[in-house]
């Protein structure tokens, strides 16, 4: 959506549907991510020890690590959704807002014959 004069705003619903479509790639590498760091964790778990002096020493930081890790993935993953669902409404909303204008602009000509017939060219 652009700023075209004052009080006016134009807009595209293909260009939102075309940046919800590309966001939706973006939450698959973000998926993907989360995927392979789930993965990476699992498969090096008890590689610090277990209940010794190392591993008391280290397993704490990289637990808390982890976790924001996880945490940084799912607050995109959110982010992303979020973003999409808005794409989604204000596409349909601009879609709406057209086929309502375009409706009334048809009515108002309809009621006016003199408008109607020369296109409302006057």
């Amino acid at each position: 959506m652009a700023v075209a004069g004052y009080g006016e705003y134009t807009g595209s619903p293909e260009d939102l549907e075309r940046l919800q479509k590309e966001l939706g790639a973006i939450a698959g590498a973000v998926k993907k991510a989360s995927d392979d760091f789930h993965d990476t964790e699992a498969a090096v778990v008890g590689w610090d020890g277990q209940n010794d002096s190392f591993y008391n020493q280290v397993d704490p930081g990289y637990q808390k690590q982890n976790e924001t890790v996880r945490n940084i993935l799912a607050s995109l993953d959110g982010l992303g959704e979020g973003l999409r669902s808005a794409l989604a409404q204000s596409s349909m909303d601009m879609r709406r807002t057209k086929q309502q204008t375009g409706d009334e602009i048809n009515d108002a000509m309809s009621q006016r014959p003199d408008i109607a017939e020369d296109g409302g060219k006057r």
